[in-house]
């Protein structure tokens, strides 16, 4: 396991459910990237989660489809494909498989996206957070940063709106 992730860990706790094992081979292969070694041994540790009631982080073998990376994510990203073709105007990334375009990981409550942004080797993929009509906003650090900051209360954005604060409830998803 990491750094990020075993300071993840700390603020998380064991989950009650272990995680699915990944065939990280197939899921890259379905996907046709690489994903960063963040999130593979996030992962590896943990399966999907529900943070706060608020944010949900998808998991390649999660059995509830929207929670699974290669399923509701896919679909979500596939959306955003869709909106972004007809209204270009509106978003500023483009959208994977495109070079640098977004790739989503999870999604909140309120209808904002949470998606890599497939800029460079994927260790080095940052966070965007967006609503699909019409922001976007670029979190300058890796998956578990953001997760980590997520989770310690540290963000101060409308993403969270009125669910800003520290981590108070964690569901597992297998």
């Amino acid at each position: 396991m990491g750094a990020a992730v075993t300071e993840l860990a700390k603020v998380l706790g064991h989950p009650d459910v272990d995680p699915l094992p990944v065939d990280w081979a197939a899921v890259e292969r379905q996907l046709g990237v690489g994903l960063p070694a963040d999130y593979k041994a996030f992962a590896d540790a943990y399966p999907a989660l529900f943070i706060n009631e608020y944010l949900r982080v998808c998991h390649p073998s999660c059995s509830d489809a929207q929670r699974n990376l290669l399923l509701d994510a896919q679909v979500r990203t596939r959306s955003l494909r869709e909106l972004t073709a007809e209204f270009p105007e509106m978003h500023v990334y483009p959208v994977y498989p495109a070079p640098g375009g977004l790739l989503c990981w999870g999604n909140n409550t309120s209808r904002e996206q949470c998606y890599w942004l497939t800029e460079g080797h994927p260790d080095d993929w940052r966070v965007v957070i967006g609503e699909q009509e019409d922001y976007c906003w670029l979190f300058d650090g890796n998956f578990c940063d953001f997760l980590l900051a997520s989770c310690r209360g540290e963000l101060a954005h409308p993403f969270y709106g009125s669910f800003t604060g520290p981590l108070e409830k964690v569901d597992f998803v297998r």
